[in-house]
């Protein structure tokens, strides 16, 4: 299984960020690859816990099918209100690349960080580490995918 804890998915990972460009195309949902960048960027922020968001439990039988059953996630779920940038609406600055750097720097520091210190996820409560490595790989993979990366 894929997970952030592995050198070579965490470089792919890092990779596939790089290769994505404002004009990357969208594939499905409402953000641009601006937005997408910074919501990934900001979803990193909330186990470090430099954002706050609101929680929204699921049951654990959710959580395990998110985590562990081998499928893709479904498109069009929505995120909680904090992350959406297509419901913000904020001004996304005009530079792209310091945007993508933010994020790079903050999975670094995600995959760095005593997970023991994390706040809980929003939908999911208390993770390990090993879930939070296999949710940081997953989320990411699902929104590059968003933009053909």
């Amino acid at each position: 299984m894929k997970t952030l804890s592995d050198p070579q998915c965490r470089n792919d990972i890092e990779r596939r960020i790089r290769s994505v460009t404002p004009t990357s195309p969208r594939k499905w949902g409402r953000m641009t690859p601006q937005q997408m960048l910074l919501h990934v960027y900001e979803s990193f922020l909330v186990p470090l816990g430099e954002k706050q968001v609101s929680p929204k439990k699921m049951p654990a039988v959710v959580k395990w099918g998110a985590l562990w059953f081998p499928m893709r996630w479904p498109q069009g779920v929505k995120t909680r209100p904090e992350l959406d940038q297509a419901e913000r609406m904020e001004a996304v600055s005009a530079a792209f690349e310091p945007d993508r750097d933010r994020l790079l720097a903050a999975l670094q520091r995600f995959c760095t960080t005593d997970s023991s210190t994390f706040s809980p996820h929003p939908n999911f409560g208390k993770l390990s580490a090993r879930e939070w490595m296999r949710w940081g790989y997953l989320h990411t993979d699902h929104h590059l995918r968003q933009f053909g990366s």
